[in-house]
């Protein structure tokens, strides 16, 4: 079973590469994959590579529907954390 905060953590080291090693310390896991000049090409690159770490499907959408690295590791956690959902919406 894998936790939120072990998604987390792979989703924060994953934008730390992203957006270099001077802003790496300073990624917020509640602000949006935007903020960091995310781009819809980096989102398919996140949803492949969490794809392959989970063994399940990690969409583009999911990714926009979950627009923070802690929104989306809650949603993917298995089981999901109580009070959050686990249907895309």
């Amino acid at each position: 079973m894998i936790t939120a905060l072990e998604i987390e953590r792979m989703i924060l080291r994953w934008l730390s590469d992203i957006v270099g090693p001077k802003l790496a310390q300073s990624v917020d896991p509640q602000e949006s994959f935007f903020a960091y000049g995310v781009d819809s090409l980096a989102m398919v690159n996140l949803g492949t590579q969490l794809s392959e770490s989970l063994r399940r499907s990690v969409s583009v959408d999911m990714i926009l529907d979950h627009s923070t690295p802690r929104e989306l590791a809650e949603f993917l956690a298995d089981p999901p954390l109580p009070g959050t959902s686990s249907v895309s919406s």
